[in-house]
């Protein structure tokens, strides 16, 4: 995934004290009145998660006192971070805490073009990595800007802006901008149909799913080796 095992930290957040202490501490700093009206209805495993989740976040800080934290969350995180930061000025006195920022991230959606890719729908969503046959019949079976009939796209052109293989394209799949613009704009005058970008979607995601295995193969060598964090 592109982390550099040189420049990371890992650890086992079920078997690290101080974060485990963290949250236990961070428990008497919030209400369940506060719990409530950040996630409406809350059970035990909610709230247990929430405080880990901060725990997790701002317990770099208890290793590089008042260092930055940046976070990349998705917009359905937004509820976490503003727990965390509140927590962080609660407990500013006790620990130093700098409360942490967020970067917010699109979602990739659904292959039926609903808001987001979730694995509780196996068929909505690519996982990593997944056997090519399976990744070509999703994609072919994915919503498209595509009109009710062949004659019609050539005539009226396609919409991009509402096909979720373009989507692909644009997130995961494309880095090149005027290669974007080029199936952008031919989609949109006509000259291109959907089963062409179903067609070269499928070519590039078996390609991604070759080299993320190729990837999972070297790091599988190297774990044993990798610096976990043990207090």
């Amino acid at each position: 995934m592109g982390i550099d095992p040189d420049r990371t930290k890992f650890y086992f957040q079920s078997e690290n004290r101080t974060v485990l202490r963290l949250a236990s501490c961070f428990s008497g700093r919030v209400t369940m009145a506060q719990m409530e009206a950040i996630y409406g209805e809350v059970t035990p495993g909610k709230v247990i998660a929430a405080l880990l989740d901060a725990a997790d976040v701002l317990y770099p800080q208890t290793r590089l006192p008042g260092a930055p934290g940046v976070v990349p969350v998705g917009i359905d995180q937004d509820p976490h971070m503003r727990l965390m930061r509140d927590i962080a000025r609660r407990t500013k006195a006790e620990f130093g805490f700098r409360p942490p920022a967020s970067v917010y991230h699109k979602f990739t959606p659904s292959l039926d073009g609903s808001l987001k890719m979730s694995k509780s729908v196996p068929e909505s969503c690519i996982e990593i990595p997944e056997d090519p046959e399976s990744v070509e019949r999703k994609i072919w079976k994915a919503l498209t800007g595509g009109r009710g009939s062949l004659a019609e796209q050539r005539a009226k052109g396609g919409q991009p802006e509402r096909c979720v293989v373009f989507e692909l394209f644009k997130q995961h799949l494309i880095e090149d901008d005027r290669e974007l613009d080029r199936i952008y704009e031919e989609c949109r005058s006509g000259a291109r149909i959907c089963g062409e970008c179903k067609t070269y979607a499928t070519e590039l995601m078996v390609e991604l799913m070759e080299a993320f295995q190729a990837r999972m193969d070297e790091a599988r060598v190297i774990v044993r080796e990798l610096e976990f964090i043990r207090e």
